[in-house]
């Protein structure tokens, strides 16, 4: 069992970017602050902060770890508003349904923005289109997130925004040795049904380059970790290699163009939705960056 006590710290110290801050508003001592977070990244087996003297500063883990806490702790709020038969607009939950093949072209930060929106309760789901488009039209979504862009017939009566143009990069890990051909190079590919595995194959071909294929997945955090640390080239969306690359854990090897799959957002109008939407927007520019 996690101890909630540790996660809170965990979750204050990463909203205010620093321990003096997390310190006054928890009302304790920044060595205290400090301890509890240790504790956690003990029991979890990660580190949360990369600590420096410009502040505290998520890792992929921490943001993943925050991702989970957000929600949790918005849901503590609302807990004591409902016990202590405080008013809570409804108005205010922002319903987000993600298709799964979406979230393999998206980093794990993508829909942070989400959970920094004034007085709203997201509730995120991942499912297959089919479903979430259905839930959408009954209006138990507010927002739809998807891969590809919907068909109009599917798209009519919804507002339709294109999010992210994700960009693909090919990394590896420092110490591997590639040659200008990539000949016997072992690299990890998409499965057939992923919209990457056409453009990949077309830049292997006209670049003339001729690696081995060591294995297919379809999770970029997979294929990754695969680069990282099993001595393969991977392609995976630039959003998901940005941290790892300034970690020097691995180096790109090459850009491919903007990806033909693109994120869209199908959704109803409202202004919590509207608000949401330009954040999401404006976030994946700044990954791009």
């Amino acid at each position: 069992m996690l101890n909630y006590n540790h996660l809170f710290y965990f979750h204050v110290a990463a909203s205010e970017g620093s321990l003096a801050k997390a310190a006054d508003r928890l009302g304790v001592t920044q060595p205290t602050v400090s301890e509890q977070i240790r504790q956690l990244e003990r029991k979890l087996g990660v580190t949360l902060f990369a600590r420096s003297t410009a502040g505290l500063r998520l890792t992929e883990p921490g943001r993943q770890a925050y991702l989970h806490t957000t929600p949790m702790f918005r849901e503590s709020e609302r807990l004591l508003a409902v016990l202590n038969q405080a008013p809570v607009d409804e108005t205010r939950v922002l319903r987000v349904g993600v298709t799964t093949t979406a979230t393999h072209a998206i980093s794990s930060t993508f829909l942070l923005p989400l959970f920094d929106l004034p007085d709203c309760i997201p509730i995120v789901r991942t499912s297959d289109f089919s479903d979430l488009l259905r839930d959408l039209h009954a209006h138990k979504l507010d927002i739809l997130l998807c891969d590809t862009e919907p068909p109009c017939d599917v798209a009519n009566g919804f507002r339709v925004v294109e999010l992210h143009r994700p960009r693909l990069v090919a990394v590896a890990a420092p110490g591997v040795i590639v040659r200008d051909d990539w000949a016997g190079t072992p690299v990890m590919q998409y499965s057939n049904g992923s919209p990457y595995r056409w453009e990949i194959e077309s830049f292997l071909t006209g670049h003339a380059l001729k690696p081995r294929i060591a294995g297919e997945a379809d999770d970029p955090a997979l294929m990754l970790e695969a680069a990282i640390r099993g001595g393969f080239i991977a392609f995976v969306p630039s959003t998901v290699a940005r941290d790892a690359i300034a970690a020097d854990r691995v180096r790109a090897l090459a850009a491919l163009e903007p990806a033909t799959g693109v994120i869209h957002a199908l959704h109803h109008d409202g202004a919590v939705v509207t608000e949401a939407i330009g954040r999401l927007v404006e976030h994946a520019r700044a990954l791009e960056a």
